[in-house]
């Protein structure tokens, strides 16, 4: 909903669509850097769980935007929260596959990916022509909740000795 919430409710145009963009790919961009340093300090297991609390938090302020330069700080908040739980799937890929499967279950991520973005986006889409942008933000962020929720009751904390030391199983 980035150019219906730049051009629509803060009278923005192609300019500063373009701005919104790159301000989400720079927080991307930031966590993408940092991730190699982050991941030497907190196990993987924490980085992207605390990427989607970023995430939920983020859409939950979503609701409250009342400027375009706090739709921007949003989007590169989003943009960090986005990088911290997408980067490490391939160090956790890594961690917990056979060689031989590095190439399939890359490719399975990557696939996997894309149709829970376009599957997103297109739900994003349409409860923001159906309800409003507000409702939206908070269904994104009780969908988003419920997800990171979900990965930090099934992704075992490893406290048990066994695995990598960083939340992957061995």
């Amino acid at each position: 909903n980035t150019v219906v919430l730049v051009e629509g409710v803060h009278s923005g145009g192609l300019h500063e669509v373009a701005i919104a963009f790159a301000v989400f790919g720079f927080g991307a961009i930031l966590g993408a850097v940092a991730m190699p340093l982050g991941l030497r300090h907190a196990p993987l297991r924490l980085v992207m769980l605390a990427g989607g609390g970023l995430i939920v938090v983020g859409l939950g302020l979503g609701a409250l935007l009342q400027s375009f330069a706090g739709l921007l700080a949003l989007w590169g908040y989003l943009g960090l929260g986005t990088a911290l739980c997408l980067t490490p799937a391939s160090y956790l890929i890594r961690d917990i596959a056979a060689p031989g499967d590095l190439q399939t279950l890359f490719a399975a991520q990557f696939s996997i990916t894309n149709v829970a973005l376009m599957v997103g986006y297109a739900a994003a889409g349409w409860l923001g022509a159906t309800l409003g942008l507000t409702p939206t933000f908070l269904i994104l962020a009780l969908v988003a909740a419920v997800a990171t929720a979900a990965a930090w009751r099934l992704w075992p904390n490893d406290e048990d000795g066994e695995g990598d030391g960083n939340g992957a199983p061995g």
